[in-house]
């Protein structure tokens, strides 16, 4: 009875209606009425015990939705996971004013320290979500941690809820004091063009856009290459082509260094734990990242 009473739950809540403009205790409302109309679904033999146990089953799965995108709860999860490196300091919130996701900065002393935002499949500004932890993602964020070229990454647990995770990412300022925006840039020195066919060489491998594509997701620090935003491609077939992301800033791609950052880029895969990961998403993963390895040794041979 217990695989029928949770068919019927999915059942129910792929019908039941959500708008983004609802609050909690109107989608809840809206959820048990929906329910009350649609009694016949559930079928005659189900007992009151059992009826009661998937309306339990859906008000939760509302409460999540909403527990995920609140800000109030974020605050409180990173408080909870950096208590310890923060003790003794004077921590506040600040509003996040760019991109879709949900999220806050979390400013220390005075000044902004980490800026937070829920991953790729959690909630946006103003509409809850419990979407899939998107773990490729996730991992994405390792390597190129491991890479050395973005701020300082880590992942926050949903402390509150089971499907919430939230990413964490440094400063870019603390990082790398002399980081300076693409869009900022009017030219660029030999060092930068280099470090372009890198930056290429990693969002085509590493299957991730939104960095060509958004100068203000990418920089250089004192020459070197930053990436402190993207968005991850899931299907092969939308790798991007690294001299095409090139030609738009008019940079020639240099093929020695197009192998150096294969080589780097397949190091970084392989040093890069998976041990984090449940054992179901370490497969995905690993089943991504292993085109990414294949793709680095076509440039290696």
């Amino acid at each position: 009875m217990e695989s029928n009473i949770k068919s019927k739950t999915v059942g129910l809540i792929q019908g039941c209606p959500t708008t983004s403009s609802a609050t909690m205790k109107q989608s809840i409302i809206a959820a048990v009425k929906y329910i009350e109309e649609n009694a016949y679904y559930l079928g005659k033999n189900m007992t009151m015990e059992e009826r009661a146990q998937i309306q339990e089953l859906i008000i939760k799965h509302h409460l999540v939705k909403w527990i995920n995108c609140s800000k109030e709860i974020m605050m409180k999860e990173c408080r909870l996971y950096f208590e310890s490196s923060l003790s003794g300091r004077t921590v506040t919130f600040g509003e996040k004013t760019s991109g879709v996701q949900t999220g806050c900065v979390m400013v220390v002393d005075g000044n902004p320290l980490w800026y937070i935002k829920t991953h790729s499949g959690g909630s946006t500004k103003g509409k809850p979500s419990i979407g899939k932890v998107d773990f490729i993602e996730i991992h994405t964020y390792m390597v190129l941690n491991t890479i050395r070229v973005c701020p300082t990454t880590v992942i926050i647990p949903g402390l509150f809820t089971e499907t919430g995770l939230l990413i964490a990412s440094k400063n870019c300022r603390v990082d790398f004091p002399e980081f300076v925006e693409m869009k900022q840039i009017k030219s660029l020195n030999t060092d930068m063009e280099k470090e372009m066919t890198r930056c290429a060489g990693i969002c085509s491998l590493l299957q991730i856009n939104d960095v060509f594509e958004n100068n203000e997701n990418f920089g250089f620090d004192d020459n070197r290459l930053v990436i402190f935003d993207f968005a991850v491609q899931h299907k092969s077939t939308s790798r991007p082509d690294p001299k095409k992301l090139l030609e738009a800033y008019k940079v020639d791609l240099n093929q020695d260094i197009l192998r150096d950052t294969a080589k780097q880029v397949k190091e970084a895969i392989e040093n890069t734990s998976l041990e984090y990961l449940p054992e179901d998403a370490r497969k995905l993963v690993e089943g991504h990242f292993k085109t990414a390895i294949s793709e680095c040794d076509a440039y290696l041979k």
